[in-house]
């Protein structure tokens, strides 16, 4: 069999990309038709959420209405109400939005007529209030009572003994809200502003908002910002408000003083638990009752809070680390990876007697053995910042206590399994990517947390009041010790300082928050950096199939903590190992900034928004347009406009802009990236011509036209045009990056407007959104009169549709008028409008769905499955969604236009059709004509698609082969969710083949667990030819795969007789599954596998194994003795080594793979064995000496 008979579709281009460009019948119930479908990957399900616990600061003080400290006297002073003195007071340059209950839904707007002296509680819990409905008239009297303290009855809003009001001598006459502009801080050249009749400033420009009116902002601040508490309170609610942190932390909480009344704190009854509604409800009812009464003993408040991260391990929410059992009857777990957070919010100085410090104690000016095994001395320069405080040492310093909760293991049963965390990897030295912390000088470095034990981090938020060190411009010399931190003291300065140091000394963070919004602002960043995890489901893609010094990979993920993405470009050593420097940031280079990632913290240009080249089209033939408001129809115009007509803003933002991401009242989404989050769009590089077609064709073909158009000539001329990589990221587009991580160009899909993903990304609280979420594949066609690269893309769980590119000559054509003239068509489930496109109405969600032929009729067709269709949401009841029937679409390449959808039989359970393989005979002059395609599903069954015949009403469907056993009960049990690959059968002639695939999948939730899955297999199917009877599991050779010792695996050698029609191999594994398509190797026959072991039950253990499996594909024994040399022996009689059990196997897209220079064997970039080492290595490639490394991939005859 020739080699043009199976490397010319794009899919197995793709899958010699991962070598050259590295990367009895029944029914079912119904419901069978749909599919777990998530939004996020399967392995970020079981993602540890950490535990924060909140300290509210409830003294007396907190009832103060001014910020910084030095000036809460002064309200006889007009400079008091001016807000560049007094950060407190009202700045009529900011909004003032409202306090956001827990569903994410604002409190109501205040009334400037009747504004509520404290709006919390009388919108949330007026029973709790003193006269919850005392109001003010803001126009005519304001100034009375206007720093009423609460203190009197220990209840929000109630009148106290101590009512301040505003002098008579400045306010206006007719008693209402002011503000003054005061050049300095005294009583001279102060202006008298009145609400209401002065003119309403607006921000300088450029303007970043348009504010409300004056009087509501007004109305606002004083119902919900007026003190320090009720500033606090508001802030709290908007970071914990809406669903951003929902099943994402672990919430308790306290106050300094109230919780302390009786001799046991009440922190210590109550329990830890996840932010769902319920116990966000708690939360919230009490954060909205908290009142201001009392000192600061924040020591006191600091030792409870720690003392949360050391309780016993109970079997159930009073263990910080309690994990409920995953199966009714089950037993629980103490998670010991998870992390504990302090959040200290306080306007003042620690001031209570010594709290009894806790036995063991280690405090920070003595050296100490970690749990790790460093050591912490107090005469090394690296750790200077910890001990150098100067003076006599304070044993209950609040930094004392912060040492002795990070450096001590506050669970010593339990294993240490808490994730570092590096953010600054910044060092004079070369520092390991795998293990940063071994080089001292990143392992001290205050900006890490290296505590791999349980502990607790500080941070520490301290409203508008000042130490004596200036922060944080002192930072550099207390590292350096050139300045020590000062002796602290009770209520003094030296408090505050201490307070810093003890976020220092737990690795956290200390913030100073001065104003409204700035508050907000720190504690939403606090919790963003509290649950930043990155991750990647696919492998690199490499820039070459040959390994070379010039080899690079480009490596793509995401960042879960705000959904953002990166693209980054690494060389590749010798060995395969993707080298630690980090050659470009494609992230960085569109967004801006620092680029840690590239270990520079120079700032780098972002993009330009305006100027970036991003395309879309109308969704029909030839419609690509500019992606500006202006090319929009009125119908996208709608789409992304939605009920409050921010269209125009949302299609600034998804090009980049990010003011609006800033505004104070309704922003859009917090982007860390302008880049999305690439999840399952492994990179795809683009360079010379993939596809190898020879130039033989029918007779009158078009493909046999002049040599000047011939493919052989096409394929030359691509040896010199310039790369591309092409990432699908779920900020709604396909990009296009140069060699040097620049986006040249990129493009939207239609049904993202339709389908309101578009306009959801850019919703404040949205998470993971999925747009354009899968590889796609590139080939080559001849359609209108040429040789063209075409690029086929499918959306995952972004979208019910197909979109399809010509990508020919690269770099000729990207101005917006040439990009825009590469799109060719989109097929798309629904029409523009939302109605349902009669065509492709069961089309359902694209998982890597598509693929190219050319078939008899002389068309050039993509042929796309029908996908999945989710359990839940409203495509989950649609009538293509529970027909249990699946589709072939057999689509032109060159219109688009729909030739024929091919049904499968109504009499056999079908669902979760798979990707398409297509297939060809060898006759002679047309062996580049496609004869017929094959698909499997998630029922387990495989599909053969006849398309031999020039006319298409006469292709026919054919039930192959079912991988369970025709009882009901068993359908779904095996299913298949990648393309099967055609192999040649030569014992069978030329013309046959034999088709290999595995079983399994991971895509929801419900497929994160070992437990419970059924036993998978690998599986190699004979072709019997059009309208044979189906194959059984009874006709197969079984062949048996072992774990073996070192993490190795064997596979038996048993013959496949001609007889028998094909051959199965068990994954030995728990849980195991096969959910990537395989890679062939057809120079020998070979196919490598790779497989997923879902980490199982234990969260603390989520990376997902795997392995590596080669297998004959002629009779599913292993690859002769080739592992055996490689492995140093024999695993036994009867069988062969066959591969090796992996840390981290890709979940989507494609094994990368490259050849190493001379052949021989085949390196996988970033796929590592269990234990760690080089990347994996296999020496079942023929050395090839000719020409061309590309023909070392031919058949043999």
């Amino acid at each position: 069999m020739s080699l043009t008979k199976f490397l010319r579709s794009p899919f197995l281009a793709a899958a010699v990309a991962a070598l050259t460009l590295g990367a009895g019948l029944s029914g079912a119930p119904a419901t069978a038709g749909t599919v777990d479908l998530g939004t996020a990957p399967p392995d970020l399900s079981s993602a540890v959420n950490p535990n924060v616990i909140v300290t509210f600061d409830d003294s007396g003080s907190m009832g103060a209405t001014a910020l910084p400290d030095d000036i809460a006297d002064e309200y006889g002073y007009r400079y008091y109400y001016d807000s560049k003195w007094n950060k407190m007071y009202f700045d009529p340059l900011k909004d003032y939005p409202p306090p956001m209950r827990p569903d994410g839904i604002n409190f109501p707007n205040s009334n400037f007529d009747a504004a509520w002296r404290d709006g919390i509680c009388h919108n949330w819990s007026p029973s709790y209030c003193y006269n919850a409905g005392n109001t003010k008239n803001l126009g005519t009297r304001f100034y009375e009572s206007f720093g009423n303290e609460t203190a009197t009855t220990n209840r929000p809003n109630a009148l106290a003994a101590d009512n301040r009001t505003i002098p008579s001598a400045f306010r206006p006459a007719s008693g209402g809200a002011f503000w003054f502009e005061c050049p300095n801080r005294n009583e001279t050249n102060c202006v008298l502003k009145v609400v209401g009749t002065a003119t309403d400033p607006k921000p300088a420009p450029p303007a970043p908002e348009v504010l409300v009116p004056i009087k509501q902002r007004f109305a606002n601040w004083y119902s919900y910002y007026r003190t320090r508490n009720l500033m606090t309170r508001t802030a709290l609610s908007r970071t914990f408000g809406g669903q951003t942190l929902d099943n994402k932390v672990r919430v308790i909480w306290q106050t300094i003083n109230a919780d302390f009344i009786t001799s046991t704190p009440a922190i210590r009854g109550r329990q830890v638990q996840e932010m769902t509604s319920t116990w966000k409800t708690s939360f919230f009812n009490w954060m909205f009752e908290v009142t201001n009464n009392g000192g600061t003993p924040n020591r006191r408040a600091t030792i409870e809070a720690a003392k949360v991260a050391e309780r016993s391990l109970s079997g159930d929410n009073m263990n910080p680390y309690y994990y409920p059992p995953l199966v009714a009857g089950g037993s629980f777990r103490s998670l010991e990876c998870r992390q504990n957070f302090h959040m200290l919010v306080t306007d003042g100085y620690w001031n209570e007697g010594d709290p009894t410090t806790p036995t063991p104690y280690v405090k920070q000016n003595s050296g100490v053995t970690l749990p790790d095994g460093k050591v912490y001395s107090v005469t090394d320069p690296l750790t200077t910042i910890y001990w150098n405080v100067a003076g006599t040492a304070y044993d209950s310093s609040i930094s004392n206590i912060a040492f002795n909760y990070w450096a001590r293991d506050l669970q010593p049963t339990l294993a240490n399994k808490v994730p570092a965390y590096w953010a600054d990897r910044t060092a004079a030295v070369t520092v390991p990517p795998n293990d940063p912390g071994s080089v001292p000088s990143v392992y001290w470095n205050p900006a890490n947390d290296p505590a791999t034990w349980q502990h607790v981090v500080q941070f520490m938020v301290a409203l508008g009041i000042a130490g004596n060190l200036n922060y944080p411009t002192d930072y550099n010399a207390l590292r350096t010790g050139t300045l020590a931190w000062p002796t602290p003291s009770n209520n003094s300065k030296p408090a505050l300082d201490d307070t810093w140091h003890a976020a220092v000394n737990s690795r956290g963070q200390y913030f100073s928050a001065d104003n409204p919004t700035v508050l907000v602002d720190k504690l939403t960043e606090i919790l963003t950096s509290i649950l930043t995890r990155r991750g990647a489901s696919t492998t690199p893609a490499v820039s070459t199939g040959v390994l070379t010094t010039t080899t690079a990979g480009y490596v793509a993920g995401y960042d879960s903590a705000d959904w953002s993405g990166y693209l980054m470009a690494q060389n590749i050593d010798e060995f395969g190992n993707l080298l630690s420097t980090v050659n470009w940031d494609a992230g960085c280079k569109l967004t801006g900034g620092p680029c840690p990632s590239t270990g520079s913290s120079a700032n780098t240009p972002a993009k330009d928004p305006s100027s970036r080249v991003i395309v879309t089209s109308s969704g029909t033939l030839n419609s690509g347009k500019p992606f500006r408001w202006t090319s929009l129809n009125a119908v996208q115009q709608a789409n992304l406009n939605g009920v409050d007509a921010r269209g125009s803003e949302r299609l600034n933002f998804l090009r980049g802009d990010r003011t609006s991401e800033n505004l104070t009242t309704n922003p859009l989404r917090k982007r860390g990236s302008v880049l999305g989050p690439v999840v399952n769009g492994q990179p795809r590089y683009y360079g010379p011509v993939e596809t190898l077609y020879d130039d033989l064709w029918p007779a009158g073909a078009p493909e046999m036209g002049l040599p000047f158009k011939s493919f052989s000539k096409y394929r030359t001329e691509s040896l010199t045009r310039k790369e591309r990589i092409f990432l699908a990221a779920n900020d709604g587009m396909l990009h296009a990056f140069d060699k040097d991580g620049n986006e040249a160009w990129a493009y939207i899909p239609s049904t993202l407007f339709t389908n309101g993903k578009l306009r959801q990304l850019t919703a404040q609280n949205s998470g993971l959104v999925p747009t354009v979420d899968d590889r796609p594949i590139i080939g080559d066609a001849y359609i209108r009169g040429k040789w063209r690269s075409i690029l086929i893309g499918s959306l995952r769980f972004g979208g019910r549709g197909i979109y399809a590119l010509d990508i020919s000559d690269a770099a000729a054509t990207e101005s917006e008028g040439g990009v825009a003239g590469k799109v060719l068509w989109e097929f798309n489930a629904l029409n523009a409008d939302g109605t349902t496109n009669p065509d492709a109405a069961n089309l359902g969600y694209t998982y890597d769905s598509a693929n190219l032929a050319r078939l008899a009729n002389g068309k050039w067709v993509v042929l796309i499955s029908s996908g999945y269709f989710p359990k839940t949401g409203p495509d989950s009841t649609i009538a293509p969604a529970i027909a249990n029937q699946t589709s072939l679409f057999v689509i032109d390449l060159d219109t688009g236009a729909l030739i024929r959808e091919l049904r499968t039989p109504a009499a056999v359970t079908s669902y979760g059709l798979s990707g398409p393989e297509v297939v060809n005979y060898n006759r002679g002059r047309d062996t580049n004509i496609d004869s017929f395609a094959v698909a499997g599903d998630l029922a387990g069954n495989l599909w053969r698609f006849d398309l031999e015949k020039p006319n298409p009403a006469d292709w026919t469907v054919t039930l192959m082969f079912q991988t369970y056993d025709g009882v009901a009960a068993n359908i779904g049990k095996q299913p298949i969710s990648v393309t099967p690959i055609a192999f040649s059968d030569a014992p069978r002639g030329p013309a046959k083949s034999i088709l290999l695939f595995g079983t399994g999948k991971y895509l929801g939730d419900e497929d994160r667990l070992a437990t419970g899955t059924p036993q998978q297999y690998l599986y190699g199917i004979r072709d019997r030819g059009p309208g044979m009877s189906r194959t059984t599991l009874t006709q197969l050779v079984n062949q048996t795969m072992l774990n073996e010792p070192n993490n190795r695996r064997s596979v038996t050698k048993n013959p496949m007789l001609d007889t028998q029609e094909g051959w199965r191999i068990n994954l030995p594994t728990l849980g195991e599954r096969n959910v990537v398509t395989l890679t062939p190797i057809f120079a020998n026959g070979f196919a490598v596998f790779s497989t997923v072991i879902p980490a199982g039950d234990n969260p603390c253990d989520p990376a997902r194994t795997g392995a590596i499996i080669v297998v004959d594909s002629r009779n599913g024994g292993p690859p002769g003795t080739l592992l055996d040399s490689a492995f140093g022996g024999s695993p036994g009689a009867g069988k062969a080594f066959a591969g090796v059990v992996v840390a981290n196997p890709p979940a989507a897209g494609q094994l990368g793979a490259v050849n190493r220079l001379g052949g021989g064997s085949l390196i996988l970039p970033g796929i590592t064995p269990v234990g760690g080492g080089p990347p994996v290595e296999l020496n079942v490639v023929p050395v090839w000496r000719r020409g061309s490394w590309r023909e070392a991939l031919d058949f043999t005859e």
